[in-house]
This record gives C-alpha cells, sequence and structure tokens, in this order.
C-alpha cells in the first residue's frame, strides 16, 4: 500500500471523540497528520529526538519536602507509544504514581507539577474521583507551571491547593471534537469505500462522507454532556458554583496567573519550589515526616511538549502502522 494510504488510520484514531484539551494543541496534531498525508515525510531526527526525550527525565526541584508528581504534555487514559514518544503522561500512570505517594510513610505532602495542554476524556473523571477520595490523607497541591489546560485543569482542580506560576497560563474550560470530511483525498486517491453494517447509525461519522446535520447533533450533544459535567466538577471541587466557572473562567480561553487568582480559578501565584516547601513545612508542623521524593514513574514519561515532540510522535506511529519513514525530500 502506498505510504499516503496509512494515515487515514492514525487521522481516525484523533477525531470523532471528546477532547479536554486546548484546541491549538488538537489542531497542530491535526495539521501534522495532514501533512504527512499529502506527503510530507518524517525525518530520522524526528525518531531520534522522541526515542532520546524518554531518556530525560526533569530533576527534582530543591529543597522540596514533597513528592513531585509530574503532568506534562497530552493527557491519554493509558501508557501508549504514541503518549511515550511524545512526551505525554497517561492516567493511568499518574494514579500508580499518587497511590504509591500516599501509602509511602516517607512521604508527608504530594505535589503535581503540571504543563499540559490537556488530553483525551477517556479515563479523566475517574482518575479526578480518585484525587478527590484521597484529600484529607496528606496534604495535595498542584501547580500551573506553565500550561495548564482543559484537562489538566480538570485534575488540578482535584487537589487542595492550586497554585499558577507567575508566567503561566490556566484555563481552557471545556470539550472539544473534530470530525474531518476525507472523502476529497480518497476521490483524488482513487479510493471508494462501500459499508455493510447492521444499525442505523452503525458507520456515522465516518471521514469517507461529509457529517449529516443528524450526526452533528448528536456529536454536539456529547460535547455538551462532557463540558457541563467538567464545569459540575471542578465548580465542587474548588467551592464555587458552575455559573462562576461558566461565566468568569474565560468560556475556554485560558488566563494569565493574576486573573485566574481573581476569578478563583487558583489559589494563589506561586511557583513550584514555593509551593513544595510550603506543604513540606504544614505537614511537619502536622507532624507528619518529610523527604525528598520526584516520582520516576511519571518522569520518566515526561518532556518538551513542541511541535518537534507532536511531528515525532507521528513518526512513531507511522512506524506502528507499517509506514515506511524517510529521512525527508
Amino acid at each position: 500500500m502506498p505510504h499516503d494510504q496509512k494515515y487515514p488510520l492514525i487521522l481516525q484514531a484523533l477525531m470523532d471523540r471528546p477532547w479536554a484539551i486546548e484546541p491549538a494543541k488538537l489542531r497542530t496534531i491535526c495539521n501534522i497528520v495532514a501533512a504527512r498525508s499529502a506527503g510530507v515525510a518524517a525525518t530520522k531526527e524526528d525518531i531520534q529526538a522522541a526515542l532520546a526525550a524518554r531518556h530525560h527525565p526533569q530533576e527534582a526541584p530543591p529543597a522540596v519536602g514533597v513528592a513531585v508528581i509530574p503532568i506534562y504534555g497530552t493527557l491519554s487514559h493509558r501508557p501508549s507509544a504514541f503518549d511515550d514518544m511524545s512526551g505525554g503522561t497517561s492516567y493511568d500512570r499518574i494514579r500508580k504514581s499518587l497511590r504509591k505517594a500516599m501509602a509511602d510513610p516517607a512521604v508527608s505532602a504530594v505535589v503535581f507539577d503540571v504543563d499540559s495542554p490537556g488530553g483525551t476524556t477517556d479515563g479523566l473523571s475517574e482518575l479526578y474521583s480518585d484525587i478527590i477520595a484521597m484529600r484529607g490523607v496528606k496534604p495535595m497541591g498542584a501547580v500551573s507551571n506553565a500550561l495548564t489546560a482543559s484537562a489538566a485543569l480538570y485534575l488540578s482542580s482535584a487537589v487542595d491547593e492550586l497554585a499558577a506560576s507567575p508566567s503561566s497560563l490556566t484555563g481552557s474550560v471545556g470539550c472539544v471534537m473534530v470530525h474531518v470530511d476525507a472523502s476529497g483525498w480518497y476521490e483524488d486517491m482513487g479510493v471508494k469505500f462501500t459499508y455493510i453494517h447492521y444499525g442505523e447509525h452503525k458507520v456515522e461519522g465516518n471521514d469517507t462522507t461529509p457529517l449529516s446535520d443528524d450526526t452533528l447533533a448528536y456529536y454536539q450533544n456529547m460535547v455538551n454532556v462532557f463540558g457541563q459535567q467538567f464545569e459540575a466538577d471542578i465548580a465542587k471541587a474548588r467551592g464555587v458554583s458552575k455559573k462562576v466557572v461558566r461565566d468568569t473562567w474565560g468560556k475556554g480561553r485560558v488566563l494569565m496567573a493574576d486573573e485566574a487568582v481573581k476569578v478563583g480559578m487558583v489559589d494563589r501565584v506561586e511557583t513550584l519550589e514555593d509551593l513544595s516547601a510550603r506543604l513540606a513545612k504544614m505537614a511537619k508542623a502536622g507532624g507528619r515526616r518529610s523527604s525528598v521524593l520526584v516520582s520516576t514513574d511519571v518522569a520518566a514519561e515526561a518532556a518538551t511538549q513542541d511541535r518537534g515532540r507532536v511531528e515525532a510522535s507521528v513518526a512513531i506511529m507511522e512506524m506502528e502502522h507499517g509506514v515506511a519513514v524517510s529521512a525527508g525530500e
């Protein structure tokens, strides 16, 4: 099969599902896959950069008395090659690291170090509920350092204290879904699909035909339901009304640190180091023993989330789908 014909498989994995993610990030991913479809090849350097990323976890911040759990990059339900190579973080690994910290008698407090545009909705509310259930066991904090958007905010709202570093952006409350009509592309490739199915709606939303009004309404309702759940959960966790969240928390936009404090999205402007030190001091005053720990489970999959990393992720997906990768034109 020619190189380009593999990309609809990748594209289909990204589309027609709800995302709690900063739209710009989702557009970047989609644009890169579209570029691949147009014949723009991934380079060997892209793949090498991706492979190198997983071997460079961030160093522990100085003078902490807590377990620091990094939440970096695009978030997803379970670990995969795409998430690992792109520097993303899975909900399963966050849960594993949090439970480990809570069970460790040497750990007195936990801080999420967050730099994420958000991610998939799969497994998101379940992890949120787990974090809520752990309140009161040990002090928990989170810091927007330097982006806490959508799914990342959903999770961070569940801790006891949420801070934002001075240069950070926080918010992007809501849900987004993208449908791609690739019928013209298939036609140019000389490919025609015939669906043989049982169930009126079994094949709706496919990328070989334009989206119908009925299917659009179905998808819009799905997005609305999750978006409303998002608002309700973070409002409850932060102790404000759903109306406050809906009307003043950016309506899908991200807010600068001072504005995020003003509307009650975060508690204060504070760095990771200062928040960690303060929670360690609080835990010590409460009689808990502190130690300097960083969760290597999640740190091992952390990396910078720039465009190059996303391109490297697509390159990995190419290999998973059997696409031959060239060194470029």
